[in-house]
């Protein structure tokens, strides 16, 4: 999924090599106060012909909130909120349900733990949701640290404190490869493990990818980049899901996200998911799996279910959907 996304990312970079975030501003700005009924023509503001992600762009600023300004999610989700002393900082969480075999829910990079409340709504279980270090509510580290592994401690922290029974440890994304880090270091604490539209093996990136990447997550560009790469995973999502996800990314700090995915460029997911011997399952977005999907490359070690017509965030466009799977998943193992 990850390499897939990127293959058309390099391209849209080597269409316009020299798009930057200030460009990128103008345009938003210019189609935030005029040029409507162009737009909806197909047309930018000098009447030139739009191509499909320019006008998306252009879509996207004016449906975005601000950073700190992210819709609230359309439901009576009922649950607390607290936090914790972590590793290195505080970490802000929420918890909602009662009962069953606990699950610990771990959000993508550039995210924050809103992405599981309609999630949390509907489990059939305890549920707890952790905003990752320097993301959402959660304090960054005294230490400066950002990736898989300081992820993973954080986990570590909330599974100690407030999870003394096996639980089930389910990540998103970025997320899915802190969650097979924690369960290749704790597999004993894991009562299962579910990895939601995981990343592919990152190793496998072409030179160029990686290039695309490392010039993509320079300070003048990363907005720009960014929001081109996650415009790619957003198919098929809900208008609320595509504000949530982008005022998400907008409001976590570019060297976090970039440390991140630095990070997980030189982790082996295949690797530690052969430490954990315990029940384990993929969900993965139909429309965006590739011959690279980790689903794929662990097949034998890695059982998955298809979801049609959702983006890389089904527990935003399909709460219903991963609900029923976590709650198959979970039945037998209480």
């Amino acid at each position: 999924m990850l390499r897939l996304a990127l293959v058309h990312l390099v391209g849209d970079l080597q269409e316009d090599p020299e798009r930057s975030d200030q460009q990128q501003q103008g345009e938003e700005e210019r189609a935030a106060h005029g040029g409507a009924a162009q737009e909806r023509e197909g047309r930018g503001a000098h009447g030139t012909k739009l191509g499909p992600r320019r006008r998306a762009g252009r879509r996207r600023a004016r449906e975005c909130p601000a950073p700190g300004r992210l819709p609230a999610y359309e439901g009576d989700v009922r649950h607390s909120s607290r936090t914790l002393p972590g590793p290195e900082g505080a970490l802000a969480l929420s918890e909602a349900g009662e009962g069953g075999v606990p699950a610990l829910l771990v959000h993508g990079g550039g995210a924050d733990r809103g992405h599981w409340e309609p999630l949390q709504q509907l489990l059939p279980t305890r549920s707890l949701a952790l905003d990752l270090r320097g993301m959402g509510e959660s304090a960054p580290p005294a230490d400066g640290r950002y990736g898989v592994e300081p992820a993973a401690e954080d986990v570590a922290r909330v599974a100690e404190a407030l999870l003394p029974q096996p639980f089930c440890l389910v990540g998103h994304s970025f997320g899915a490869a802190v969650a097979l880090a924690y369960a290749a270091r704790h597999p004993a604490r894991l009562a299962g493990l579910v990895l939601v539209d995981p990343a592919s093996d990152p190793r496998h990136l072409s030179a160029p990818q990686r290039q695309a990447l490392h010039e993509g997550l320079s300070p003048g560009r990363f907005r720009a980049f960014t929001e081109t790469w996650f415009e790619g995973l957003l198919v098929h999502a809900r208008a609320t899901t595509r504000a949530r996800v982008l005022g998400s990314l907008r409001a976590t700090a570019p060297a976090v996200f970039a440390a991140c995915l630095e990070s997980s460029l030189h982790f082996d997911p295949c690797a530690a998911l052969a430490r954990y011997g315990g029940p384990r399952l993929a969900l993965v977005s139909e429309a965006l799996a590739g011959p690279d999907s980790l689903h794929l490359q662990a097949a034998s070690r890695l059982p998955h279910v298809t979801l049609a017509q959702v983006s890389h965030w089904p527990m935003l466009d399909a709460p219903g959907q991963v609900a029923a799977q976590l709650g198959r998943f979970l039945q037998p193992l209480g």
